[in-house]
């Protein structure tokens, strides 16, 4: 295998052998910068985007999953335990976590709700 090609920044060239492991919200605006400009980045832009897309799927998926899991709740007779308005999967908190480069607050599940109007439990349609 060909030697990768070596920047003279450590960041960089850390980033360039470490692949899309190495990118983090933590990662310096500079570095991500150099990534989209320079063709020595291309092949880790190619793995990036592959990991995003595998990612997004997760996240659908998951929203799928509890969106059905959210009619079954809507069905079921009141209890005496609590109801919750709402079920966000936890991969997509993580997500926009990463996104806000916050933790998650009332603000985001708000908007997130917003967005995914359907991850809230509409108690008010049972059978």
């Amino acid at each position: 295998m060909a030697a990768l090609p070596k920047t003279g920044d450590p960041v960089l060239d850390f980033a360039l052998e470490a692949g899309p492991v190495a990118l983090s919200p933590d990662t310096p605006e500079y570095v991500l910068k150099e990534i989209g400009r320079y063709n020595c980045f291309s092949p880790l832009r190619e793995a990036m985007r592959k990991v995003k897309l595998e990612s997004y799927g997760k996240i659908m998926a998951a929203i799928k999953r509890t969106v059905e899991e959210n009619k079954i709740l809507a069905k079921l007779p009141p209890g005496k335990t609590i109801q919750p308005d709402a079920r966000i999967p936890v991969e997509l908190v993580f997500e926009l976590e990463a996104q806000e480069k916050d933790s998650w607050n009332k603000e985001m599940r708000e908007d997130t709700l917003k967005c995914y109007p359907e991850l809230t439990i509409d108690y008010w349609r049972r059978h």
